[in-house]
Parts: structure tokens; C-alpha cells; sequence
């Protein structure tokens, strides 16, 4: 089961697509979806759960946290600062929507055991994002 909170005061993205988004995504990655939630919040909010459990008080734009029990069934919650997305997309020439779908999908690969902790397991984590927002269709193949 996939359900989307948004806690953020001003900012908004659609809920309806961002589900369908993550549960292509863990379809695709040939899992099946326990209980994940995909929190939008501010950049306050999400700096606090960072400083709290990574000890690290920078800002970011997204945490996972791995609830899963078994490798075929994934669950957890994934926090997205709607701030930092909104930041992004600006910057990169994208939607909020689109921009969030990317840290949500960012998010669920991180549920289905990928990493990013180096340069090297960030390209190729980056790479897999890439290729499920261009399947969805969220992102042009030349994007």
C-alpha cells in the first residue's frame, strides 16, 4: 500500500501521479510495495529529521527510512522536502511534479537496496532514476 502526506503549507504536487510514479517504479524493479508512505514537507522539517538521524544538520532533499522485513516486499517512508524540490526544478528546468517524482523514485530505489554512498553507486543510481522517469514518461529520453 502507497500513500502520499503532504505536510507542506504552501507547496503542492499531485498525489494521484506520484502514486502511480512509485508504484510503476516497484513494478518495474519486480518487487512488491508493503506499506510506503511519501511525506512531502518543508525544508525545516526534513533538516530536522536529518540532523536527528544522521547527525548531520545540512540541508537535503530527501531520507529514506527502510521498514522492509523481506527483500521481495518493500516498505518504508520517504521524506521530500517540497522546498528543495521546488529549488531543483527551477534550477534544472523541470515541474515541481517532475522534480519531486525524481526524489520519490530516488527514494523507492533506495527501498529496493540500491545505494549512492559513492560516486560511483551515484551514477549508476542516477542512471536507474533516470531510466524509470523516462518510462513513466515523466522526462524526455533527451532530458
Amino acid at each position: 500500500m502507497i500513500e502520499i502526506e503532504n505536510e507542506h503549507p504552501k507547496l503542492r504536487a499531485n498525489r494521484v501521479a506520484l502514486k502511480k510514479l512509485l508504484r510503476d517504479t516497484i513494478l518495474r524493479e519486480q518487487k512488491q510495495a508493503g506499506s510506503i508512505t511519501l511525506l512531502m514537507v518543508t525544508d525545516r522539517k526534513l533538516a530536522k529529521l536529518h540532523k536527528e538521524f544522521l547527525q548531520d544538520p545540512s540541508r537535503t532533499d530527501v531520507m529514506t527510512f527502510d521498514l522492509s522485513i523481506t527483500k521481495a516486499e518493500i516498505a518504508g517512508d520517504i521524506v521530500v522536502s517540497l522546498d528543495r524540490a521546488f529549488e531543483q526544478a527551477q534550477e534544472f528546468g523541470v515541474t515541481l511534479l517532475q522534480e519531486t517524482g525524481r526524489l520519490a523514485v530516488h527514494g523507492i530505489l533506495h527501498l529496493c537496496g540500491m545505494s549512492d554512498r559513492t560516486p560511483a553507486l551515484r551514477k549508476k543510481m542516477n542512471a536507474r532514476e533516470t531510466w524509470h522517469l523516462q518510462q513513466s514518461g515523466w522526462i524526455m529520453e533527451n532530458q
